[in-house]
């Protein structure tokens, strides 16, 4: 009992602590003019956009790790979410929220590596629905004013007698490239040169 006592009184003084050097780090005078400036309607929309989105992110790490049969509540893997989004905001980059997310959830599901996997695996899924989302808006920029571009899923072409397929995987940071025409010899002329396109679309997005 007093080992406990003992931790939860460090925990407190290094909250403090850690808490006093973000503080002393502050531009009071910025800060305040820009609360002041700030729509709180806007500020309030925000606020909960972001909170869906963590929310939205416990339920899919939740699924990653029910299907490991290491279920977590919900609602400790969304505190974990806002712990982890806690450390990205006062320390460099965003492997250290990660780190901590994959700590703690390794001590309540009992496998360190399990919970690291998983963190891992939740930030490649969130990598692919954003690759999928920076393409598609591409491709409607590119493609939609073309009156033979199909946007239904994905992005669908007839070129050359047949058509050109560019679907997004709905959860790996993968694009898949399919293509049919009437010339034998055509389909895998047309889908390389679609999949070169594919790659000079996520090179741009990523220079700009």
């Amino acid at each position: 009992m007093s080992g406990h006592r003992g931790k939860l009184i460090l925990q407190a003084v290094m909250t403090v602590r850690l808490l006093a050097w973000i503080a002393s780090r502050l531009t009071w005078e910025s800060l305040t003019r820009t609360l002041v400036a700030a729509a709180p309607a806007w500020f309030l929309l925000a606020s909960g956009l972001y909170l869906l989105s963590l929310a939205v992110a416990a339920v899919r790490w939740r699924s990653i790790m029910y299907s490991r049969e290491r279920p977590i509540p919900l609602h400790e893997l969304l505190a974990l979410n806002l712990v982890g989004s806690f450390f990205n905001q006062v320390l460099p980059g965003s492997l250290s929220g990660d780190t901590a997310r994959a700590f703690y959830s390794g001590r309540h599901s009992g496998s360190l590596t399990l919970a690291a996997a998983a963190v891992l695996g939740d930030r490649l899924l969130g990598l692919g629905a954003l690759v999928a989302l920076v393409l598609a808006d591409a491709a409607l920029e590119r493609f939609g004013g073309d009156p033979d571009a199909i946007l239904t899923e994905g992005v669908r072409l007839n070129v050359d007698g047949g058509w050109v397929l560019m679907l997004p995987d709905p959860d790996n940071p993968v694009f898949y490239v399919y293509g049919e025409t009437g010339d034998v010899s055509g389909p895998q002329k047309v889908m390389d040169d679609y999949v070169e396109l594919v790659r000079s679309l996520i090179e741009e997005e990523s220079e700009s």
